[in-house]
């Protein structure tokens, strides 16, 4: 009987080492800049109005809606769209209140 002559051959050669690449969150790294409140409001303010028209408009579709379906639906995309907004609010309450340090004063 003879033996065989296959082996095993590893999984897994590094032929040349790479250096690891480093990644970095912009979140926390002080190239990305600071964070400027004012700013991001004034660029970002129009989707507050143009999601509070969309409401308007999602209310009013509502009354003129006569399937009972239709209208359930409607109903309740519309509950969803109030609480998310809820939601923002709420996210929006509790950075203000970390922000200006007045966070401990809800616990006592």
């Amino acid at each position: 009987m003879e033996v065989s002559s296959k082996r095993a051959v590893g999984r897994h050669r590094e032929v040349v080492q790479l250096q690891a690449v480093k990644r970095r969150d912009p979140r926390f790294d002080k190239l990305s800049g600071h964070f400027n409140q004012d700013l991001f409001e004034k660029s970002y303010g129009f989707i507050n109005e143009y999601k509070k028209s969309e409401m308007e408009m999602l209310k009013e579709r509502i009354k003129k809606e006569k399937d009972p379906d239709t209208q359930e639906k409607l109903q309740g995309l519309l509950t969803k769209m109030v609480n998310s907004l809820l939601v923002m609010l709420c996210i929006v309450i509790a950075w203000q209140l970390v922000y200006n340090n007045r966070l401990l004063l809800l616990f006592f």
